[in-house]
């Protein structure tokens, strides 16, 4: 079809210029394939001239047709020349591409008929339509192939002649079905006697007749081909409700077999429909509050078009500048005062100043675009625009006033979404102090998530008054997978323009469905973590006159419980931990603060999120906005929570320590190998120790604890790092710097004793593989050297005896790092626990505890170093054999 705007705007339009710019210009109508037909008339130009604008936007100039008609001179009027036409014309379409010209050559002669193609040649002539004193009403089949001649002759008003011309793909008439069409015994009616107000409809395979009689009755009547090839009327009936009109238009149900609708514009200016089901007749008034109408159009596949003659602020004085639509849906019922919506759009008034070929200029497409044609010198232009949108619909939601939601039922949406949008088929303003009221749809329960009044900033309009947003809380759909609902009160907004009592309802519960998509990415869902509430006075005071402790006890016990629903998560998930009294400055009085924490989710829980997102959604609900009701604002043991103060992350270090630890002693997996580890080391303790009870074997437990000790550092900057925040940079230095260091002391160790003394060169090379996995380890901690000296088990890798530079190295390098890593990372991790902003994770504790460890044995075993040195310097002795080394091989 034609480039179609939106909505709200006019734009995409198509332009094109004639060679002169004295013409007129009226629409024929539209193919059912959506071109336009126009004709254009020229001053001083007795031949017809025909446009045909394609849904492509191409243009078809069909000029200079000659009608077979007797001339006459120009009629000359203010110096300018108009066309005499000698002869009477009407110009209709054929369906898919023909025009048929109907003409009567002088007033002497019948009507005749030609058919044209869109190329300007013509197909078929010197048709016979009618005679002298014949009134002829043509219409055309809208499937093409086909089309109807009914004449009326004042001379013979008991019936109506009729003729189903039939012509072929070349446009050439190629059969004809005749009939008299006779109207009687019509609810106790004799023979009718028509009057000249006839109008034909295509309705389908039928045809169909409106008439009305010399007593202003009005018929309806449908005509079908018989099978002797003969046109009758199949059946007649009455439309009792209808008196004289102005005019009518008549539209099949496409959906349903024998209903019919037809839309009257009677002389009082009212509209009246016809509801024409299994052939009897229905009368539904419309719009009493609407003074004047302009016209009434039909739409394909809709229903109708009205063209509304009025005032667009007072409603009883036509506009000069804009002129109001409204649009009927023949599949609405319209006895329905409250759910008969119409739609409504207002257009410029384009032709307000002209008065030269005051003919109709406007179009509607099967795709329901909406054409108007103005003319502006020498150029035509199309102004497009798309009424899908305001096409009155029933629709799942029962009110037919809404053209669409967001988010419909068939359209899932990602958790977190803040708004909705409702648009409607027709202008609205202002919005009315009516709830709005989201539920959850919870196993068998409806659970509230949150109710406002619809104003601002709740409920907002667009500028275009078409749409109103919604806007709620980013917690309102925070479950996947979820199914919620919308209810809102009827009378929510109201129409912009005032059309007397009419009330826009609202959505019943269960219409609106919407649901949440299984996506959910949430991070960490090992941990956690522990809040605070605190109740505002009153239920403080509440809490206090529960004397009995059980009572307490069951208050928090119903207060964890509705805490879980208003998320929901399962109840296991939130518990309370402690609760204390704190003295308010504000209040000047002690308000009870209760503390709960937020377990991780489990694989059977309806609810994955982690538990930083439900600390989040919980501390949401209850900040909400005092205007705004959730499920914790109507809950007995919910409802006195201290919004200002909301749901704070808690500062109780030894709480979150003890909460990760039980955490951490759950992962049976984790313990299993932490268990498996420390019977492995015992295990290789005793067979050391059976082996050679002389030797070292406390190095087994040393090893391990530097092992552990290193793994748990390491582990902890990567882990927290987000949370270490100044203290990152300080953590990795006091790693990397110990961990040079201690490559150094290694590698030189070696390189010192492999080049001094041919026995540990050997015993470096028969153990190089085993030397090189303890050296790695040693890059931590070089006391880890001393694994090679211990004597442990009297393994042959175990009993060498460093020389005193090497020994030194190792003892007071092994010092040195106490004070470049060891220290300072205590430091950092007193640090952090005192100053940690999201969760206090138990790696920092298991850091702490290592750190301290060997701290502890360090600052014994230096103490014993230190001792001694100090003993051999005051009793004057030396040891003389340090340079040497013994290998013993076992």
């Amino acid at each position: 079809m034609l480039p179609c705007s939106s909505i709200y705007e006019i734009s995409n339009n198509i332009t094109y210029n004639e060679n002169n710019s004295d013409f007129g210009y009226t629409s024929i109508g539209t193919y059912s394939d959506g071109t336009i037909l126009i004709q254009i008339l020229f001053i001083n130009n007795n031949n017809y001239n025909f446009r045909l604008i394609h849904p492509n936007g191409a243009i078809t100039f069909i000029n200079n047709v000659i009608i077979p008609c007797d001339s006459c001179p120009n009629i000359i009027v203010d110096d300018n020349q108009y066309p005499c036409y000698s002869c009477t014309i009407a110009v209709y379409l054929l369906n898919p591409n023909y025009i048929l010209i109907a003409y009567q050559q002088n007033q002497n002669t019948g009507y005749m008929g030609m058919i044209m193609n869109w190329a300007g040649i013509v197909t078929a002539n010197n048709l016979v339509l009618g005679g002298v004193t014949d009134i002829i009403k043509v219409i055309r089949n809208d499937n093409g192939g086909k089309f109807l001649v009914v004449r009326y002759n004042y001379m013979m008003l008991s019936q109506l002649s009729s003729t189903e011309y039939y012509f072929n793909n070349d446009g050439q008439i190629n059969g004809m079905i005749n009939g008299n069409l006779v109207f009687n015994d019509v609810d106790g009616t004799g023979v009718i006697e028509i009057n000249n107000q006839i109008d034909l409809f295509s309705l389908g395979d039928s045809w169909a007749i409106v008439l009305m009689s010399m007593d202003s009755s009005v018929f309806f009547s449908i005509v079908q081909a018989e099978s002797n090839q003969v046109l009758s009327v199949f059946k007649t009936l009455k439309l009792t409700s209808v008196a004289a009109y102005q005019d009518t238009v008549c539209i099949a149900d496409e959906k349903i077999n024998n209903q019919y609708y037809c839309l009257f514009r009677n002389f009082d200016n009212k509209l009246k429909l016809i509801n024409i089901a299994s052939l009897i007749p229905n009368s539904i008034d419309l719009f009493p509050f609407i003074d004047y109408y302009n016209k009434i159009y039909l739409m394909p596949k809709v229903g109708f078009l009205v063209e509304i003659g009025a005032d667009l602020q007072s409603n009883n004085i036509q506009s000069n500048l804009q002129t109001k639509y409204f649009i009927l849906n023949y599949e609405i019922d319209y006895s329905d005062v409250i759910n008969g919506a119409f739609g409504e759009f207002i257009t410029e008034n384009y032709y307000a100043n002209d008065t030269i070929y005051l003919f109709d200029r406007t179009f509607i497409l099967p795709n329901n675009t909406f054409i108007q044609m103005i003319k502006n010198d020498d150029s035509l232009t199309f102004v497009a625009r798309d009424l899908s949108p305001i096409v009155p619909k029933n629709n799942p939601y029962n009110n037919t006033h809404i053209g669409q939601v967001y988010p419909s039922q068939n359209d899932p949406i990602p958790i977190g979404v803040n708004n909705l949008k409702i648009s409607f088929v027709h202008f609205i303003d202002p919005t009315y102090a009516v709830n709005v009221s989201i539920y959850q749809q919870l196993d068998d329960e409806n659970l509230l998530r949150q109710r406002f009044l619809c104003t601002i900033p709740n409920c907002v309009i667009s500028d275009d008054f078409y749409s109103l947003t919604i806007n709620i809380l980013n917690v309102t759909f925070n479950i996947p997978n979820a199914s919620y609902y919308v209810e809102i009160d009827d009378n929510f907004v109201k129409y912009k323009y005032e059309y007397g009592d009419l009330v826009i309802p609202g959505i019943k519960p269960g219409n609106w469905i919407i649901k949440t998509t299984a996506d959910y990415i949430g991070k960490d869902n090992t941990k956690t973590i522990t809040g605070r509430l605190r109740l505002n006075q009153e239920g403080t005071n509440e809490f206090n006159n529960l004397k009995d402790i059980n009572k307490q006890n069951e208050f928090f016990t119903n207060m964890s419980i509705s805490l879980s629903e208003s998320i929901p998560v399962d109840q296991s998930r939130i518990r309370k931990t402690k609760n204390i009294f704190e003295f308010d400055r504000i209040s000047n009085s002690e308000l009870l603060l209760v503390m709960f924490r937020i377990d991780p989710s489990n694989k059977n829980d309806f609810n994955k999120k982690n538990s930083k997102d439900v600390f989040d959604d919980l501390n949401s609900l209850v900040k909400a906005d005092k205007d705004i009701t959730t499920f914790l604002d109507t809950n007995d043991y919910t409802k006195n929570i201290d919004k200002d103060y909301g749901f704070q992350k808690t500062t109780d270090l030894w709480e979150e320590i003890k909460i990760d630890f039980e955490n951490f002693v759950k992962n049976i997996s984790t313990l299993i190998i932490i268990i498996v580890c420390i019977i492995l080391i015992i295990i290789i303790y005793f067979i050391g120790r059976c082996r050679h009870k002389e030797g070292d074997n406390r190095i087994v437990f040393k090893v391990a604890l530097i092992i552990v000790d290193a793994a748990i550092d390491i582990t902890f900057v990567i882990v927290v790092k987000d949370d270490l925040h100044k203290l990152f940079i300080p953590s990795i230095v006091f790693l990397t710097v110990p961990f040079i260091l201690n490559t150094l002391f290694t590698f030189y160790i070696f390189f010192y004793e492999t080049s001094k003394h041919p026995k540990m060169k050997k015993w470096f090379n028969d153990n190089v593989k085993l030397i090189a996995i303890i050296a790695v380890f040693s890059l931590e901690d070089v006391k880890l050297l001393h694994i090679f000296d211990s004597k442990f088990g009297k393994f042959n890798f175990c009993s060498i005896k460093f020389s005193k530079l090497s020994v030194d190295i190792i003892t007071w390098g092994g010092f040195l790092i106490i004070f470049l890593e060891d220290l300072p990372q205590l430091i950092i991790q007193i640090l952090y626990a005192m100053n940690f902003t999201t969760s206090y994770k138990i790696i920092a504790f298991f850091a702490f505890i290592t750190n301290i460890v060997v701290l502890l044995v360090s600052v014994v075993e230096y103490s014993y170093h230190i001792s001694d040195i100090i003993k051999k310097r005051f009793g004057n002795k030396e040891d003389k054999s340090g340079n040497e080394v013994e290998l013993d091989v076992i």
